[in-house]
């Protein structure tokens, strides 16, 4: 009941903002012949629809008569990573190449109903492990396949089921696939989703089964986007965004004293609600360059409970404490990007990103921002470091970069980062890292990320990374030592 409460709510929302961003998109119409003549409107669509593929991406083939496209990739990718605990007497450097192949399908049923296939087989291989042990395996990976029906009752709305790709623009909120059903709605400078999900079945064989973190978790995913400068008659670009993100646990929770194995070992239950907003865009200034900005702004809010395990001599798990808190917390990424018109229009950015912490650990109340869990960063490097890659809880995160471009599609991107908890704790949600700041300082640290990208070729994409961590004070004894990660990808799409 609760969770179809909460639907109903979030598709009153949903038409709601639909119907007030269709009169203004009316509006804009009826006025379009007051617009002076070099007015650069932004009337198309904010969001690719899935039906737009790129064919000269893909092999046309005819399957009874109506288009038929297929097209694939071949990876080979390598990461070494060194001194992940910051513990130069520690045997954890590891070396990982991982060959892979993806295959794409997509067929027109009709002008308005597609059905997309995407599937991926990787051999994932320890290479050099410092401890001697090594680990190689097969994994089959399902990572899209759904029905897509456009222009439903010749409306601007169409419906998508299946696993598919969620993917907002900068990536800060998701880019995850899911086990889904979407609405779509398109206007004149509009663009309207919400969707729900639950993950149906395991995305990989690596595990073999649903995620604990995933299994039996229903959510309800929103996204709404508008082009401003239409509404404000300006000329330079802006957007808002408006997202939401439900999610319900409803997976059977052990009582303390009971027992479960290994596998089905969930630290963590919660009901969560996340809902923010984007603003962003770019402005022109002649000889000076073109600044591009952004502000996200997230609250977050619900209820969780933390679950302690103690592990029995046959390897089980035996729940020792069950804690309830409240969650309740605020994050923000915002940041400005100049492309100053020289060196081939060289980019200098500066960011600045905080998530809340939680000044009181022991009360019922957990203030820890946290994202979404879906959110990865941007296509060519992560936002908050290649190594570290922390999730944006607790931490204050100040980033300056700058980018050059070395052909028509490809840049060599030079990237510091410096972190800063909130509150000091043991702990960084969700790090890479695999030590663990000692609670005693608020300095986690700072990287330096070197990320190259070349896309020169139609077929050919090269993907390369270098990042240095050096840990601040806040790791105690091992302030000052240091771990490094080295990535290099290509690709060759067929």
């Amino acid at each position: 009941m609760k969770r179809f409460i909460c639907l109903l709510g979030w598709l009153l929302i949903f038409f709601l903002l639909i119907f007030f961003g269709h009169g203004l998109a009316m509006d804009l119409d009826e006025d379009s012949s007051e617009l002076p003549e070099d007015f650069k409107s932004s009337y198309s669509k904010l969001v690719e629809s899935p039906n737009d593929i790129d064919e000269e991406d893909f092999t046309e083939c005819s399957l009874f008569d109506r288009p038929f496209y297929l097209a694939g990739e071949v990876q080979f990718s390598s990461e070494f990573k060194g001194d992940y605990e910051l513990d130069p007497a520690a045997k954890d450097d590891l070396l990982e190449i991982e060959p892979a192949l993806k295959v794409e399908l997509f067929y027109l049923l009709s002008e308005d109903t597609s059905i997309f296939l995407e599937n991926e087989v990787q051999y994932k291989v320890e290479y050099y492990s410092e401890i001697g042990k090594t680990d190689n395996k097969w994994i089959f990976e399902r990572t899209e396949s759904w029905i897509f029906f456009d222009n439903i009752g010749e409306s601007s709305g169409s419906l998508q089921v299946g696993r598919q790709n969620y993917e907002d623009e900068r990536q800060w909120w998701w880019d995850e696939q899911l086990d889904s059903i979407r609405l779509h709605y398109d206007g004149v400078g509009l663009h309207s989703e919400i969707a729900v999900a639950q993950e149906l079945a395991p995305s990989s064989t690596e595990e073999g089964r649903i995620e604990p973190k995933h299994k039996d978790i229903f959510r309800i995913l929103s996204h709404t986007a508008w082009n401003l400068n239409d509404a404000l008659r300006q000329d330079d670009a802006l957007r808002l965004d408006l997202f939401g993100l439900y999610q319900n646990d409803h997976s059977s929770q052990p009582k303390v004293g009971d027992t479960v194995s290994p596998y089905e070992e969930d630290e963590r239950d919660a009901d969560l609600l996340w809902y923010g907003a984007r603003v962003s865009g770019e402005v022109e200034s002649g000889d000076r360059g073109e600044f591009e900005y952004w502000v996200d702004i997230a609250g977050l809010t619900g209820k969780e409970k933390l679950l302690a395990f103690e592990e029995t001599d046959d390897g089980r798990r035996v729940v020792d404490e069950i804690i309830s808190r409240d969650v309740s917390g605020w994050g923000f990424d915002t940041g400005i990007t100049w492309h100053t018109g020289i060196l081939n229009n060289m980019a200098m950015t500066l960011g600045y990103a905080w998530g809340s912490g939680d000044r009181n650990p022991e009360d019922e109340k957990n203030r820890s921002f946290r994202q979404t869990g879906f959110n990865e960063g941007d296509k060519r490097f992560q936002y908050y470091g290649e190594l570290l890659n922390p999730d944006l809880s607790n931490l204050h995160i100040v980033t300056v970069s700058a980018g050059f471009p070395l052909g028509k599609s490809s840049f060599i991107d030079f990237i510091y980062h410096r972190y800063r908890q909130d509150y000091p704790a043991l702990f960084l949600w969700e790090s890479d890292l695999e030590a663990e700041p000692e609670g005693i300082s608020k300095a986690i640290g700072e990287e330096w990320d070197i990320a190259l990208t070349v896309e020169e070729w139609d077929d050919i994409e090269i993907e390369s990374s270098v990042a240095i961590f050096t840990a601040g004070d806040a790791f105690g004894t091992l302030s000052g030592e240091t771990a490094y990660r080295i990535n290099f990808a290509i690709n060759y799409l067929f």
